[in-house]
């Protein structure tokens, strides 16, 4: 007769699922090879929104009788008998290991009562309960097997994985603090004998998304489980991605929107290819509706339609290289960072409230310039405007402002021992600062195709003089 007990490590940060969608750990199998019809299961740390309404990670347990053409969560059908004050089945886990840092475990047995026939489930030193003898008819004299693993439901929308994530984020082989595992795995035989197993193998369905290493060897019998985040596939880019979290220092610019990455982020799996994606630029709708634009719905492209891998933007003028919303019945391109600005904005220059209209106030005839830095203004660009004033600035204009108070620690954040300011100056400040960085970006965007274009002409001019040096000669 075998038997299972062993230590799970809990690593589980933010997990995310997606409605019916979830992961777990299966904490221990017991199967009887030649009747596989009923395997007690124990899976101990579950995520899993449909049924819990939220993202927790939470103790629980699943048993079949008849090798999963029925089943049964926790006490929601007779069989298992709860016999604990202390641990509740479905209850939330309140201390969760941090990647690098503190880790929690929970040591679990599952073992036979040779008396009674009974199986019974520990978590540390409390009896949680039994599964009674006469729910596995068949698997009375023990057992050949014992698997411990995990498993992602993990559905797709469209062509897309979606990001329910299991673990740290890293793959096994990172190591103790930095991926979940199980460690002092034992087997207790009828004599109540436990030992270490003496073989066995490792099995994974999809090893690009989530892996698990066998240490054999190791003092501690660590054997780290599989941990990583899912790899996920966006329609703009032929390799896998995987999520990562972007500092402020880190001076990456996301693939999508060509603007500097902050917060969480989708990086390329191939080590050699250099592609980012904002989440949010991940999970950009394909087709939207935009007030600018209201004769047609606006698709998502992920690279310009021209052959200069360029396009110009028909909210601010600039140039973009990466994902644009785009009407080819009207050949109209906007980034995707000007779909988003906000629809109205405050200046310092202006005592109204300036709001978000999509050509000039004035007609074509006529020039309409800017209030804040005295350029006249194209009059199908976007800007922000005072209908009562007739003050007008253009979208380069307002954040202009919004930079240089970065720059001193105005309005938003506030110095060093200040509060900051109220909230609706925060939500503002935190807006137009997105908005001057996009453009900031989009700026200086420009500023490199023109050098490139230059050094494109420089080579060609370079090449046809050697062609004539060498007809000279």
């Amino acid at each position: 007769m075998m038997i299972a007990r062993f230590v799970l490590s809990i690593l589980i940060v933010a997990a995310i699922v997606s409605g019916s969608e979830f992961s777990d750990t299966r904490d221990a199998k017991v199967e009887k090879i030649l009747k596989k019809l009923n395997k007690p299961a124990l899976k101990s740390i579950k995520v899993y929104q449909d049924r819990y309404g939220d993202d927790n990670p939470r103790y629980f347990i699943f048993w079949t009788a008849d090798g999963y053409h029925s089943g049964c969560y926790n006490l929601d059908c007779q069989g298992f008998v709860p016999v604990s004050q202390k641990f509740a089945l479905g209850a939330a886990v309140s201390n969760v290991s941090t990647f690098d840092g503190q880790q929690y475990h929970i040591s679990t047995t599952i073992w036979k009562d040779p008396n009674s026939g009974n199986w019974w489930l520990k978590f540390g030193d409390e009896f949680v309960g039994y599964w009674p003898s006469i729910l596995f008819n068949h698997l009375k004299d023990g057992a050949t097997e014992i698997q411990w693993g995990g498993e992602i439901i993990n559905f797709k929308d469209g062509a897309l994985h979606t990001t329910t994530r299991m673990g740290s984020g890293h793959f096994a082989e990172s190591g103790y603090q930095k991926a979940s595992y199980f460690k002092d795995v034992e087997v207790i035989d009828e004599r109540d004998i436990h030992s270490s197993p003496k073989e066995g193998y490792s099995y994974m369905t999809q090893e690009s998304c989530y892996n698990i290493r066998i240490r054999p060897h190791s003092k501690s019998r660590i054997l780290p489980l599989m941990a990583s985040r899912p790899s996920v596939r966006h329609p703009s880019h032929n390799h896998p991605l995987r999520g990562h979290k972007a500092q402020v220092e880190d001076e990456i610019i996301c693939s999508g929107c060509d603007l500097d990455l902050l917060g969480a982020y989708f990086k390329c799996t191939k080590s050699e290819c250099d592609y980012f994606l904002h989440k949010s630029c991940f999970d950009l709708p394909r087709e939207i509706r935009h007030k600018s634009h209201p004769d047609h719905p606006l698709i998502l492209l992920y690279s310009p339609q021209n052959n200069n891998s360029t396009y110009t933007c028909d909210a601010c003028g600039e140039y973009g290289s990466g994902f644009t919303y785009n009407c080819s019945i009207c050949q109209y391109d906007v980034h995707v960072g000007c779909v988003s600005v906000p629809e109205t904005m405050k200046h310092d220059e202006h005592v109204h409230p300036l709001a978000l209209i999509y050509k000039a106030p004035c007609p074509k005839d006529h020039i309409f310039t800017c209030d804040v830095c005295d350029e006249t203004m194209p009059h199908n660009l976007w800007l922000y405007y005072c209908q009562k004033c007739d003050y007008g600035a253009h979208l380069h204009s307002c954040v202009a402002e919004e930079e240089e108070k970065s720059k001193k620690g105005g309005r938003g954040r506030g110095g060093e021992g200040g509060s900051g300011g109220n909230g609706v100056n925060r939500g503002r400040s935190s807006a137009n600062s997105e908005l001057a960085a996009m453009l900031k970006a989009q700026r200086e965007m420009e500023q490199m195709q023109i050098a490139l274009h230059l050094e494109m002409q420089r080579a060609k001019i370079d090449k046809k003089s050697r062609k004539h040096m060498l007809k000279m000669i």
